[in-house]
């Protein structure tokens, strides 16, 4: 088992996916991460590395924004970095009316999920994850925005599919891991 965080591995999927997305593994891309206190301890593999970035940021780079826009001594250092280029959201679980018997109400979720077409995109894209307890179990939800004067439907497609292909291997190596700590089962090498 990774001990990881939801938000954790869904980032780390979105690492993994952007890499393949872009074709060239060796340049960086800076992500805003939007932080809602759920930081835990972490894991392995890719998702070992953006833990460890994780850590190493105070409250998990949740003042990050704020000494580069409204803190007048780190500022004018921080405005010769380049701003991000994704913005990725994990808004938490929340329950749905025809599963629970509680749920977020109706304009909350337009709030939450919207971008608002009448400001300008801060970001080429922008991802907000949410899981929703449904009748038939847990889900992940993902709600993608992007201008489209900077992407296309088709390649920010192409991204969603690579970033669910990358959270379902995620997926099925912890299971792996998990059968193994079990006894009930060992990892098979090739």
């Amino acid at each position: 088992m990774f001990r990881a965080t939801v938000n954790d591995v869904l980032l780390t999927g979105l690492a993994l996916a952007v890499t393949r997305w872009r074709r060239d593994e060796g340049r960086a891309v800076l992500v805003d991460v939007e932080g809602h206190v759920r930081e835990e301890e972490l894991a392995s593999g890719a998702l070992e590395r953006v833990r460890a970035h994780l850590d190493g940021l105070p409250s998990a780079g949740l003042g990050h924004g704020l000494l580069r826009y409204l803190n007048s001594r780190t500022a004018s250092a921080l405005a010769e970095f380049p701003g991000a280029q994704i913005e990725f959201n994990y808004l938490g679980r929340i329950g749905v009316p025809e599963a629970t018997d509680w749920s977020y109400a109706a304009e909350a979720e337009a709030a939450a999920l919207g971008a608002d077409d009448g400001m300008p995109a801060a970001h080429a894209l922008t991802l907000n994850a949410v899981t929703e307890d449904r009748p038939g179990g847990p889900e992940l939800g993902a709600h993608w925005y992007w201008p489209e004067a900077v992407l296309t439907e088709e390649s920010v497609r192409e991204l969603a599919e690579t970033w669910f292909t990358a959270l379902d291997a995620l997926a099925h190596r912890a299971a792996r891991l998990d059968s193994r700590e079990d006894g009930t089962q060992k990892e098979k090498k090739a």
